[in-house]
């Protein structure tokens, strides 16, 4: 084999592996890629803006034409505020779920003051979900 076949075919495999990507990586490849870091959602509210704010970004990347692979990158960036936000927010989800549940039982059984004290607490909750 001359060497400018052996160079071409290097250069073919190489070419290959850049395209067949994250598909063909071994377990410890996979380890190697950048990760990001997540803008902080350490409460409901905050995980609500995240959410809204980090949708909206990619709404924004996602109208172009053509995906260049610094937008991809940008979206992958984004996926990772938005996870936190989404974790959060099913925590505030099971939150709302107890506190309905208490007013449920508190309107049901015609206890005024639990009614209100639960009420305050589920539209507290529920506002920070949907303002």
């Amino acid at each position: 084999m001359s060497i400018r076949l052996g160079v071409l075919t290097l250069a073919g495999a190489m070419a290959a592996a850049a395209f067949a990507g994250p598909a063909l990586a071994s377990e410890d490849e996979k380890e190697e890629y950048e990760h990001y870091r997540a803008e902080k959602s350490e409460t409901l509210g905050q995980a609500v803006k995240n959410f809204s704010e980090y949708n909206k970004r990619i709404a924004k990347v996602l109208e172009k034409a053509e995906l260049s692979p610094a937008d991809v990158e940008e979206i992958h960036e984004a996926t990772y505020t938005l996870e936190e936000a989404l974790e959060r927010m099913e925590e505030g989800m099971e939150e709302l779920e107890e506190t309905l549940e208490t007013l449920h039982r508190a309107s049901e059984a015609h206890q005024e003051e639990a009614v209100r004290e639960a009420g305050k607490a589920y539209l507290e909750t529920a506002g920070q979900m949907v303002p």
